[in-house]
C-alpha cells in the first residue's frame, strides 16, 4: 500500500508538471489551477513608481558610465608605462588611485587590461599583478644589518624579486630603479678615484656612467636626475680633493654658468653671499659664547649659585641679541 501511495504521488507530481510547462514553442502555459483574478489596482505602476524605476535605471547607467571612464584612464596610463617601461611598479600604484574605497581594485585592473589593445603587454601586467603580492610576502621576512654594504643589501633584494617574480616581470616592474641603483654605486666608485682624474677626465666618465648604467632607459632617467641633479654631481666630482677655497668658488662659478641662465647664477651667487655671512655669525657667536664662559668661570668663586647664574644668561642673552637681532 505504501508503495502505491508513493507512486500515485509521484505519478500526480509528473503530471502536474507536465500540465504547468508546455512544449517548447507550443507558447501556451497550462496550470493544474486557475490564474488568480487580476486586480488592476495591484498591478498598475503609478506615475510615482515609474520615476523611481527611471531615476534608479539612470543612477545605474551612470555609475557604468563612470566606471567606463575610469577604465580608460587606466588603459591611458599603461599606454605610457609601456611607452617607457621598466617602472611598472608606479604605473600599478597609479592604478589603484582610480579605484573607489570599497571595489575590487584587482578586477577593475583586470578589466582595463583585457580591453588593452596590447595582448602580450597586458599579459606581462596581468603577470606583475598576480605576482607582486608573493613578493611583498617574501620581504616582509627579510631582515638585514645596516652594516652590511648598500650594494649588497640591493643585490639582495633584486635577487628575492626575481625569485618570486620572475625576470621578465622583475625588469617590467623594477627596471629603471635597478639602473638608477646601479648609477649611484657606480658613481660613489668613480668619487673614490677622482683624485687621480684631472677635471676633463672626471667629467668624461661621469657621462660614460651615465650611458652605460642607463642603458634602455636613458630617456626616463635622464629625466629623472634632471638639470639640478647633473650639475650637483658634475660638481661634487669637480670639487673632490680640492681644499683651496678660491679654486672651489671658480669652479662652481664656471659650472653653473655651463647649465644656469645669468639671473639664476645671479641669485645662486647671492644666496651663496648670505650663506657666508650665517656661517660667519654663527662662528662669531660661538667663539663670543666661549669667552664668556671663561670670563663666568674666573669669577666663579666669587658669586653665589643664584648670583653667578644670573650674571651669565644676562650676558648670554645679550650676545644672541647682538648677533643675531
Amino acid at each position: 500500500m505504501k508503495r502505491a501511495a508513493s507512486a500515485l504521488l509521484i505519478t500526480a507530481a509528473l503530471a502536474a508538471v507536465v500540465f504547468m510547462v508546455s512544449p517548447a514553442g507550443d507558447g501556451v502555459q497550462q496550470s493544474l489551477y486557475p490564474p488568480p483574478a487580476s486586480n488592476p489596482a495591484t498591478t498598475a505602476f503609478s506615475p510615482a513608481d515609474r520615476a523611481a524605476d527611471a531615476s534608479a535605471n539612470e543612477a545605474a547607467m551612470g555609475i557604468l558610465a563612470r566606471r567606463t571612464v575610469r577604465v580608460e584612464a587606466m588603459q591611458s596610463l599603461l599606454a605610457a608605462a609601456q611607452a617607457q617601461p621598466g617602472n611598472l611598479a608606479m604605473t600599478l600604484q597609479q592604478l589603484r588611485q582610480h579605484c573607489l574605497p570599497d571595489e575590487d581594485c584587482d578586477a577593475l585592473i583586470r578589466a582595463a587590461l583585457a580591453g588593452y589593445p596590447d595582448a602580450e603587454f597586458a599579459a606581462l601586467a596581468e603577470q606583475a599583478l598576480t605576482r607582486l603580492p608573493l613578493y611583498e610576502l617574501a620581504m616582509q621576512d627579510v631582515v638585514m644589518s645596516m652594516s652590511t654594504p648598500p650594494r649588497e643589501r640591493y643585490d639582495a633584494i633584486h635577487a628575492l624579486r626575481e625569485q618570486t617574480l620572475g625576470r621578465d616581470v622583475t625588469e617590467a616592474l623594477f627596471g629603471q630603479e635597478a639602473a638608477w641603483a646601479e648609477y649611484q654605486f657606480r658613481y660613489g666608485d668613480l668619487m673614490e678615484a677622482a683624485d687621480a682624474l684631472s677635471a676633463a677626465d672626471r667629467i668624461a666618465a661621469l657621462n660614460a656612467l651615465r650611458d652605460s648604467s642607463f642603458g634602455d632607459y636613458a630617456d626616463a632617467l635622464q629625466q629623472v636626475e634632471g638639470i639640478d641633479g647633473r650639475y650637483q654631481r658634475e660638481l661634487a666630482l669637480l670639487l673632490a680633493g680640492i681644499d683651496d677655497a678660491s679654486t672651489r668658488a671658480q669652479i662652481t662659478r664656471d659650472l653653473r654658468q655651463h647649465y644656469y641662465p645669468a639671473d639664476v647664477v645671479a641669485q645662486r651667487e647671492q644666496r651663496d653671499r648670505q650663506q657666508q655671512l650665517n656661517d660667519q655669525r654663527v662662528l662669531d657667536y660661538q667663539q663670543a659664547v666661549a669667552a664668556l664662559q671663561q670670563d663666568m668661570a674666573a669669577v666663579r668663586e666669587t658669586l653665589s649659585d643664584q648670583a653667578w647664574q644670573q650674571q651669565y644668561e644676562q650676558a648670554l642673552g645679550q650676545l644672541r641679541a647682538q648677533y643675531f637681532p
